[in-house]
């Protein structure tokens, strides 16, 4: 699945809604828009407090489902976070990651990508789309390094 529209952040959401785990590798350059985005998602979802992870990589917020945000920007590669998240795994939950390469987090969960990126004319592009099983999270890393 590939959706590409100016701001799909509603037709995200509704696809998200149909799964109770989902994870999201979001990536872009710098000031495109990724923890924006994440922002505005996290508020269909009646999570408000999602900011750049300036003093801590990962951040857990509660609301219809529990928020992991985290941003690896300061990150040479991929960190060591699946103990800061795994107690949070047992109820249903969103995990927004900006900056990180895919990795299977949760055989429950569906796992997706977001690129975004400048278009030539100035406004963003948005490339959303989701992994159609395990193997290729891992065969596939579609992010950036």
């Amino acid at each position: 699945m590939i959706i590409t529209k100016n701001y799909p952040i509603k037709v995200i959401f509704e696809i998200l809604s149909d799964f109770e785990r989902a994870v999201i590798f979001i990536n872009g350059p710098m000031g495109v828009g990724k923890t924006s985005f994440s922002r505005d998602l996290s508020k269909l979802f009646n999570i408000n407090c999602v900011s750049s992870s300036s003093f801590s990589l990962i951040n857990v917020s509660f609301g219809d489902r529990t928020l992991i945000h985290g941003d690896f920007y300061r990150q040479n590669s991929n960190p060591h976070f699946e103990d800061h998240i795994l107690p949070y795994l047992d109820k249903p939950y969103l995990i927004l990651f900006e900056w990180c390469k895919p990795t299977l987090l949760d055989q429950r969960a569906q796992h997706f990508t977001l690129d975004i990126s400048f278009s030539d004319f100035g406004d963003r592009k948005y490339s959303f789309k989701t992994f159609p099983n395990t193997k290729s999270i891992l065969a596939n890393p579609l992010c950036n390094d």
